[in-house]
């Protein structure tokens, strides 16, 4: 049956530029779907979080949200901010970023169905949430420079980043167990991968209640192009300068910037609880 009432978020400017459009084509269909929707077109950073808890409070138990990861982060966080989990709301993913990354995770299973929220506690205090990956070091590093160049752009910027990026220490707390390191690259994944198919964590499950922690020890630029299949194709764990680490609460210390589905959150220490079945994912076949 279709939920009682349905809201939209789309994000205008996802894709460079691309969001408006995409939505326009999965209007029709989606209406036919769930009936009477209104878009609501974000204008900036934090509008999504801003609509998707007014949505909620105004009684909407499904959310269509058009945009990339970014947006599905802003919007999953704007619903956990009131309550953990956020049960009462179904979330509906219309990929239109640069990168969707998120939805290679989710797959084509339908749902409605539970899905894995990281809580982040920061280092001034402050709290955050993703849903895909999050990243120090080369990974952050490449998103500053990247600013919505899709994943050509990045792929450029991290090789550009990579050729003026050294290994630094770094301290993992993986459920208690230590590890000190010189690393490149660390990623925290509930998604998959990063940067528009980047397949860093390639074991990762969003609803198995676990991180799958990638360390990308001291790598250089000839190592990047000389894996870049392994990079793409989900082996990455063959290199032997990688390590894999799985766990449920990581403490990552690092004099390292922080990205969180794609966007800069600060700088590290910081801590990454997973909340099993945070949210809920409704799959949508917009063929």
């Amino acid at each position: 049956m279709p939920p009682a009432k349905a809201g939209v978020i789309v994000n205008p400017h996802a894709g460079r530029g691309c969001g408006a459009q995409v939505w326009r084509r999965a209007e029709a269909g989606l209406r036919a779907r769930f009936g009477a929707l209104e878009a609501h077109f974000t204008a900036g950073a934090g509008d999504a979080a801003t609509l998707a808890r007014h949505l909620r409070r105004s009684g909407c138990d499904l959310l269509l949200v058009a945009g990339g990861d970014g947006t599905l982060n802003e919007v999953a966080s704007g619903l956990l901010a009131d309550g953990v989990p956020a049960a009462d709301v179904c979330l509906a993913y219309i990929p239109a970023g640069n990168g969707s990354d998120f939805a290679r995770a989710l797959g084509s299973a339908a749902g409605p169905r539970p899905i894995d929220a990281v809580h982040v506690a920061l280092r001034d205090g402050s709290e955050r949430w993703f849903v895909n990956m999050a990243s120090l070091g080369l990974g952050a590093e490449v998103v500053r420079r990247v600013r919505g160049r899709g994943a050509p752009g990045y792929l450029l910027s991290a090789a550009a980043a990579l050729a003026r990026t050294r290994a630094i220490p770094f301290r993992l707390t993986v459920d208690g167990a230590v590890l000190e390191t010189r690393a490149v690259h660390v990623a925290l994944g509930n998604g998959t991968s990063q940067g528009g198919g980047m397949c860093v964590c390639p074991r990762a499950r969003p609803d198995d209640g676990l991180l799958d922690v990638t360390v990308i020890g001291d790598a250089g630029l000839a190592d990047l192009l000389l894996n870049l299949r392994r990079i793409y194709s989900g082996s990455i764990y063959e290199h032997a300068k990688v390590r894999h680490l799985r766990g449920a609460v990581v403490r990552v210390e690092a004099e390292s910037r922080l990205d969180l589905d794609g966007e800069l959150a600060g700088w590290a220490p910081a801590e990454f609880r997973v909340v099993r079945g945070a949210l809920t994912i409704l799959g949508l076949d917009l063929a």
